[in-house]
């Protein structure tokens, strides 16, 4: 695990260097023109995340540091300038309720960090592709698995950057004694079906182009389509509904002064 120092977080993301990135990615993934020209509506693809993308951070549950990474954060992945009133309704939906003395879970943390850098960019290049090409086949997936941890009181929960993998290839000594895993109990019963449920559906879809589960009773996963935006983890549909709502559509609505419908993620 990890502390947090603000003071170290940067803006990041693609280059739009004119040559190998011609303009950002968000223009390009609306141009069917480019997209058709370098083949990317020929292919077929997998995208998602964890369910805890950033579960090795620890120690920032003061308010203050919270409302400082939220908003350093909120302000890096948004193209546009977000105003009191917009970091206001971040805020409250990410930390609250608090805890009996007044801090936040480390799970605020975690969940901002897995919308805003996975989840709510594998739902926009999921909505760009399909509605650019409605025979792209686009899979969207969510690995809503929550490990066992070797100590009970930790506060990390659920699969952290990286625990996909454990589910994809054998569990070989140097996947083992990855660092990843230092906080988890790898090889318990609780994940034995996802070898079959994740994993098998990742190598059918590497083998035909279509992701089926290697169970009794095979699982076939849903393709993405705009209207019901279904993906894998049991049969739901609109992966994080309410989170991706708000950044991908309440929080540009809210600026008069902001011209496009949707934010653009990098």
């Amino acid at each position: 695990m990890v502390n947090l120092d603000i003071g170290t977080l940067n803006d990041y993301g693609p280059v739009v260097d004119g040559e190998v990135i011609p303009r950002s990615p968000f223009e390009l993934l609306r141009d069917q023109s480019y997209l058709r020209s370098v083949g990317a509506l020929d292919r077929s693809y997998v995208v998602g995340a964890n369910n805890a993308e950033a579960g090795t951070i620890e120690d920032v549950t003061t308010p203050e540091i919270v409302s400082q990474y939220i908003r350093s954060i909120s302000q890096s992945v948004s193209p546009y300038p977000l105003n009191n009133d917009h970091l206001n309704v971040i805020d409250f939906l990410y930390t609250y309720p608090m805890d009996e003395q007044g801090k936040h879970s480390v799970q605020t943390i975690i969940d901002m960090t897995t919308d805003t850098n996975f989840v709510v960019p594998s739902v926009l290049f999921a909505r760009l592709i399909t509605e650019v090409s409605n025979q792209t086949d686009v899979f969207l997936y969510l690995l809503d698995h929550y490990q066992q941890v070797k100590d009970p009181s930790s506060p990390l929960r659920g699969s952290n950057h990286g625990h996909d993998v454990l589910f994809e290839f054998d569990l070989t000594p140097s996947l083992r004694a990855d660092s990843m895993n230092d906080y988890i109990i790898l090889g318990t019963p609780t994940n034995t079906p996802l070898y079959g449920i994740f994993g098998g559906a990742v190598a059918s879809f590497a083998k035909t182009g279509t992701p089926v589960s290697q169970l009794q009773t095979p699982l076939r996963w849903p393709r993405f389509d705009p209207s019901q935006e279904k993906f894998m983890a049991s049969h739901w549909s609109h992966l994080y509904a309410q989170q991706v709502a708000l950044w991908l559509d309440f929080l540009p609505r809210m600026g008069s002064s902001w011209k496009s419908s949707r934010i653009a993620f990098p």
